[in-house]
């Protein structure tokens, strides 16, 4: 099991309101740092600045532009969790992420 003391979090949508919400409550966290962006292209760039451990992919994003943004984040760093996030509030994100870090051996430890 590896254990982080931060956890740094990509959220990739297409809705500005949207991801903006997602950000903040990334951000609520004490040991989180959330970013929300709504284009690939600032998606890879954040990812060359910041060492992101998983990246969220939200909603508003075809399913073409899905799978060639997968295949450029993991060719840019390939031990980077990426997964879906549909919404549903505070609650379900955090759960979300916890489960993700517990499929992928990694606790958070303050």
């Amino acid at each position: 099991m590896k254990a982080i003391d931060h956890l740094n979090v990509l959220a990739v949508g297409r809705n500005a309101a949207i991801m903006a919400v997602v950000e903040r409550l990334l951000n609520s966290h004490e040991a989180w740092y959330g970013l929300a962006v709504t284009s690939d292209e600032a998606a890879l760039q954040a990812l060359q600045q910041t060492p992101f451990d998983i990246v969220l992919l939200c909603a508003g994003i075809s399913p073409g532009e899905e799978t060639a943004l997968w295949r450029h984040l993991l060719q840019r760093k390939p031990d980077l969790i990426i997964s879906q996030h549909y919404g549903g509030g505070s609650g379900l994100l955090e759960a979300e992420i916890r489960n993700l870090l517990a499929e992928h051996n990694i606790t958070l430890s303050l």
